[in-house]
This record gives structure tokens, sequence and C-alpha cells, in this order.
């Protein structure tokens, strides 16, 4: 059975958005090569449990939300499963790099290959299964 390929109707979105859109991507290709040659390697700033802190507590709500409309089976779990993914990659991404060597980055390493990479998987996993369902045809199995 073929997974239907739904496409949105042409004006549904104005045209300037791919403008915009294409700009800001070609204008984010100088700017990451000016940071990867004026930034520090290292850094030491304030508020870096406070930074961690609130990059947790978005997570807890975005995997809460998440389970809620599991739960639901509400189609609005598409965009947080999405969302949750992202910042599971995120928070992987981070956690290691920002590691010490040793233990610390160990255990980083060790829950973003375990848990958080292997769930941002599940969850676009989950994303993908409901926008199939949505965009199946009545009465398909």
């Amino acid at each position: 059975m073929a997974i239907p390929n739904p496409v949105l109707p042409e004006r549904w979105l104005p045209r300037w958005l791919v403008i915009i859109y294409t700009v800001l991507t070609v204008a984010l290709i100088p700017w990451i090569l000016i940071l990867s040659y004026t930034l520090p390697t290292r850094h030491v700033f304030r508020h870096w449990d406070l930074a961690w802190v609130g990059f947790d507590m978005i997570l807890f709500v975005a995997l809460a939300t998440t389970a809620y409309l599991v739960y639901r089976h509400s189609r609005w779990l598409i965009l947080s499963a999405t969302a949750l993914s992202t910042l599971l990659v995120v928070d992987a991404w981070f956690d290691v790099l920002s590691a010490h060597p040793g233990t610390q980055l160990s255990l980083s390493a060790l829950l973003a290959v375990g848990i958080e990479l292997p769930l941002a998987a599940v969850s676009l996993w989950t994303a993908s299964r409901a926008i199939i369902r949505l965009t199946r045809p009545e009465g398909s199995s």
C-alpha cells in the first residue's frame, strides 16, 4: 500500500515566506564561518546553572505535553513530538560537548546514546505515524 504524499494547496502560504527562509539560510553561512573563527574555545559565563535548569524545564514541558497528546490521540502530537525530538538532540549535543573529560563525559555520552537519541528517534517515528494516520483516506486501514 502506497503512503499518500499530501501536498498543500499552492497558495496556502505566501511566497514571501520561501524568500525569508531562503535568505536567512544563506545569511547563516557567513555567520557560522565568522563564529567558527572568532569564538573562544573556552568561555565561562554567569547563570550556567539557570541555562541548564531552564532548558531541562522546557524539556520537561515537551515530554509531558507529548505524553498527554499521545494519550489523547491528538493531531497536535505531530508538533509536540517533533519539537521534543529536536530538544532531545540539542540536549544530547550540548551535554556531550560541555562535559568535562572523564566520568562526566562518559555519563553524558552514555545518556545521549542510550536514552536521548533513541527517544528522539522514537519521537520522530511517532510524529511520522501520526502524519500517516491523518493523511490516510477514510476507510483504509
